[in-house]
């Protein structure tokens, strides 16, 4: 095929002389020398720059390149000429080139061309090559490689053929042992119906790294790894067959691999289940090197949960140096005990374990989690559980409880095992437990006379001096309270739809190392709540908490002493929350990294500012050289005086609001962009300056003036306006029906938006759709009616806002604290500036003490004005009267 199309390009050429001479004359304008990415800089030895090619069409190989200016300078270390047209490399194309140093070029990109044809001294000058990427073209194996093609790249290390047409690895050994320092292959077996195989040249390659995963862009075709597939890659250290198609293994396809393989990926293959796993794991027993093993995703999808057995795990027992398993989205839904117990299925040597995107649920595998010992990080994130789990968690009886059950074992307060001895190890449970606890902790019965037998969390909360009881699991143990894997430190618990509240728990076994909590994505303002007295003391023993990640979590308050014990506090995430008032105590001592991005803060307050400063200087973050940082973008803050500290704060902390992430503010009712430093010292100076200024003494002569002068010109406007008052009336009149928006009404499908809070919905539903719609001929928006299954709420709202010619706000005091209602006033009031429409009915539904109302409500009575829900039966059809002509005015 090469020979072919070099034949077609010499008569091209000849023919088209005029055309390929002004192509080379402007070769060198076509790219552009660029500055090093980080990452490129130090592995080109933090020298030299990039020649961007990528991207500009090009038909062509430049013939010659842009010299690079100033502040660019060094060798070309980088060469990119991905996403062209190129379809043949030809002859000593690189090495004949202008103002560009073959042998400097480190990396080459030549993915998503239209290449089809490699000659034989394409790379020739490309001696110092490390890295080539050839994907994403026509390139055809064999055709469109000439013979020893690669015999110039003596240096390249990694080669990338990926997306490519591979119907056999036939031969290719044979070529790329060319390649004395190849170490890495990326490629993918394009042919489903064929057998792939390493022949006997791949024994002399050295080749460490092997990549046959499918792309976003090209799948890997590799229906049967047999016996045959990986008999000659004997140095194979990482193998990645995620997303091939697999169907069948043979028991020991693997064994070439079992001394070398350090991380092996068979994600992604569906059609292998757990038994295929077996069967791949089979000829890696007992290896010495295997390090990682992923097997993401190798359950059928759409099928139903699925038990994991012992006879699942037999292979995997084996890998005594196994230190990260990765099983996310298999459906699991639970583990049989025998997996757990009495021996463990997982290698003792496991630190890492994610199953993250199951169907976990509770079993009676949790009771035996702490035989996993060695487990030091466990993700069990988005289980989408949508329930309350440790409802199931009960602690009542023992009935399963058998005579040889070992004793349960406790730590008195010097941390010595004492043994529970009891004539019948059935009698063993929480009860007498806790009755072992007070008597090491010396707390008597009349103590503890108003506490319920169990509740750890108040035995906790009332002698927290005194408590020091660590337990060590064993099975009767562990089936009374919860016990953790000894070692444990990071817990993933994020996005799995948990509801409810935490319930206080003696944790065992776990020996309080917990280091990374992140329970992002689930429901629990109930956990957390103030009113959840529990609270305060539910991290009493964690710490050595470093990284405490509450996202998302639905909570608009926090209790105070949540964080009290943890004096080793580094990180705390509490983003995308409704927290508008901050009372959290922080007593870390290296605390650097607070992120707080879209909540409802106006300000920090001083005693949070003041130890934010102190982490700053302190004696850990100095030590450690590093910032003490605050994310805080997407608040609503208030450039208020009452605010100026904040804001000065703001500017002379050497705290660092990253990246000084604030949006805007509100001031004087106006948003005000602040999104630079200069903005935000430009702020604090028109507050110090000319806002905040204490002017006492010209309020009161103004208002003296202003008292004369109202008085002068209210005795003149009230006998004006008596004099003309029909005239005045006749006006307003006038200019009421001249803007009534007549010709725009078919523009709305609702003349009414009806916003309400839960409690006023019988008052919707029994008296104001029926006197209104049927009798007034009025068409209403009613959230409990008219929202759209499938459409968020916002966006239910928002639409009904939009459609609706006026928007009727039933306030109480239960409107007033409900966030939705919230946003419907406020989603109002934009629309009404918007589109300058007068569109707001207040409805006062209950007496409602003006100093308690929100400062944007009391502005929106002052404009609007309000109707009041009259207190007298006889009232109430007036009162409907009226509020049906305010809607149709």
């Amino acid at each position: 095929m090469c020979m072919e199309l070099s034949m077609y390009k010499v008569v091209v050429e000849v023919f088209a002389v005029c055309a390929v001479l002004p192509s080379i004359l402007v070769s060198a304008h076509v790219c552009t020398p660029s500055k090093l990415s980080d990452k490129a800089f130090d592995q080109c030895g933090q020298t030299g720059f990039a020649m961007k090619c990528n991207g500009r069409r090009l038909d062509n190989i430049p013939s010659a390149y842009p010299i690079p200016s100033p502040p660019l300078s060094g060798p070309a270390c980088v060469l990119d000429l991905s996403d062209n047209n190129i379809s043949v490399v030809e002859n000593k194309t690189f090495t004949e080139a202008k103002h560009i140093n073959s042998t400097e070029i480190s990396y080459l990109y030549l993915n998503k061309n239209h290449l089809n044809c490699l000659k034989s001294e394409a790379f020739v000058g490309l001696s110092n090559l490390k890295y080539l990427n050839l994907s994403h073209n026509n390139l055809l194996w064999k055709d469109s490689f000439a013979p020893e093609v690669f015999a110039p790249l003596i240096n390249l290390e990694n080669i990338n053929l990926k997306c490519n047409t591979f119907d056999t690895f036939d031969g290719l050994g044979q070529e790329l042992m060319l390649i004395k320092r190849l170490e890495g292959l990326f490629i993918t077996p394009s042919n489903y119906t064929n057998r792939y195989s390493f022949g006997e040249s791949f024994l002399n390659i050295s080749l460490k790294y092997l990549y046959l995963s499918s792309t976003p862009e090209c799948d890997c075709n590799l229906k049967e790894i047999d016996n045959n597939s990986f008999r000659n890659l004997s140095h194979i250290e990482r193998l990645y067959v995620k997303d091939c198609h697999i169907e069948n293994v043979t028991e020991e396809a693997f064994k070439p691999l079992n001394e070398t393989i350090k991380v092996l990926d068979i994600s992604g293959n569906s059609n292998l289940t757990f038994k295929g796993m077996n069967k791949v794991l089979k000829g890696l027993i007992n290896s010495p090197t295997l390090k990682e093993l992923n097997v993401n995703r190798i359950h059928v999808p759409y099928n139903i949960g699925i038990e994991i057995t012992p006879d699942d795990l037999q292979s995997l027992n084996t890998l005594h140096n196994l230190e990260k398993l990765f099983m996310d989205l298999n459906k699991i839904e639970v583990f049989n005990v025998d997996t757990l117990y009495p021996k463990v299925m997982f290698p003792p040597s496991l630190t890492l374990l994610t199953l993250a995107g199951n169907r976990l649920t509770f079993g009676k595998y949790v009771d035996y989690l702490f035989m996993a010992r060695n487990i030091k990080t466990l993700d069990i994130s988005r289980q989408f559980l949508g329930y309350d789990p440790f409802r199931f968690r009960k602690h009542n009886t023992l009935p399963h409880i058998s005579s040889e059950t070992p004793s349960a074992k406790v730590c008195d307060a010097k941390n010595k095992p004492v043994h529970v001895r009891k004539e019948s190890v059935v009698d063993i449970n929480e009860g007498y437990i806790w009755d072992f606890a007070l008597q090491k902790m010396l707390i008597s019965n009349d103590e503890i006379k108003n506490m319920t037998r169990g509740d750890w969390a108040a035995l906790f909360a009332n002698f927290q001096n005194a408590f020091d009881v660590n337990c060590t699991c064993n099975v009767s143990v562990a089936r009374q309270l919860i016990c953790l894997p000894e070692h444990l430190s990071h817990i993933q618990w994020s996005r799995s739809y948990l509801y409810g509240a935490i319930p206080p728990v003696l944790i065992c076994g776990a020996k309080h190392n917990l280091e990374a909590l992140n329970l992002t994505g689930n429901m629990l303002e109930e956990t957390f709540h103030p009113n959840n007295a529990d609270a305060g003391v539910m991290f009493g023993n964690q710490k050595k908490m470093k990284n405490l990640t509450l996202s998302a979590i639905n909570v608009s308050n926090l209790h105070q002493d949540l964080l009290n014990s943890m004096v080793k506090l580094e990180r705390l995430d509490l983003s995308y929350n409704h927290i508008h008032k901050w009372n959290l105590n922080l007593k870390s001592y290296c605390f650097h990294h607070l992120d707080i991005t879209s909540n409802r803060l106006s300000s920090l307050p001083k005693d949070l500012m003041a130890y934010l400063d102190q982490m700053a200087e302190s004696k850990c973050i100095k030590t450690k050289r590093i910032n003490v940082t605050v994310y805080m973008s997407q608040n609503p803050l208030e450039c208020s005086c009452e605010q100026l500290p904040f804001w000065q704060w703001i500017v002379t902390s050497t705290v660092n609001v990253h990246p000084r992430a604030i949006d805007s503010c509100m001031l004087n009712g106006k948003v005000k962009q602040i999104t630079t430093d200069d903005e935000v010292h430009k702020l604090v100076k028109l507050l110090e300056n000319d806002i905040c200024i204490d002017r006492t003494w010209r309020t009161w002569a103004i208002a003296g003036g202003s008292l004369l002068i109202g008085v002068i010109v209210t005795i003149t406007l009230g006998t004006a306006t008596y004099k003309n008052r029909w005239k005045i009336r006749y006006v307003m009149y006038s200019r009421g029906r001249r803007y009534r928006h007549e010709g725009f009404e078919h523009m709305f499908s609702h003349d009414a938006m009806i916003s309400y809070s839960k409690g006023r919905a019988s008052f919707i539903k029994n008296l104001l759709v029926p006197s209104l719609e049927q009798r007034h001929q009025l068409d209403f928006w009613i959230a409990d009616r008219n929202s759209q299954a499938g459409v968020s709420v916002a966006e239910n709202i928002t639409h009904a806002i939009c459609t609706s010619r006026k928007v009727v706000l039933l306030v109480d005091n239960e409107y007033l604290s409900d966030s939705w209602c919230d946003y419907d006033l406020n989603m109002a009031l934009v629309e009404s500036v918007e589109t300058k429409r007068n569109m707001i009915i207040v409805v006062l539904m209950e007496q409602i003490q003006m100093n308690t109302l929100p400062v944007p409500f009391l502005r929106l009575l002052k404009t609007e004005g309000s109707l009041e829900y009259p207190d007298q039966q006889q009232d109430i059809e007036t009162f409907l009267t009226n509020l049906a002509e305010e809607i149709k005015s």
